[in-house]
């Protein structure tokens, strides 16, 4: 490709071997984002071709301005399941205050 042009790819700036810091990143690529709409999504891959990988992510921290969102995927012990709190609204403890109890 001599004499030609071609944008820096991500894979090269920041590679699996030696990832970027934040600043490194933003530094490479000034006009980064994240895009804000029906298309836009956080993505896991383990590597590649890693044929039938089966892996967990955990503890996922997203700050944003300040904002710190901490994904935690691990394994339901409980699990409540009453077909009377169909209509209970998200956020709700839908058999009210006190302790839950689980179904055995």
């Amino acid at each position: 490709m001599v004499g030609q042009l071609r944008p820096l790819l991500l894979d090269e700036a920041c590679p699996q071997a030696a990832p970027c810091t934040l600043n490194s990143l933003i530094a490479q690529f000034p006009y980064i984002g994240i895009r804000n709409d029906g298309l836009s999504a956080i993505q896991f891959k383990a590597g590649s071709n890693w044929s039938g990988f089966d892996g967990n992510v955990d503890n996922l921290n997203i700050q944003i301005a300040g904002v710190l969102d901490i994904y935690d995927f691990e394994e339901l012990l409980n699990v409540y399941v009453d077909d009377d709190w169909a209509g209970t609204t998200i956020g709700d403890d839908p058999d009210g205050a006190g302790p839950r109890i689980p179904l055995v």
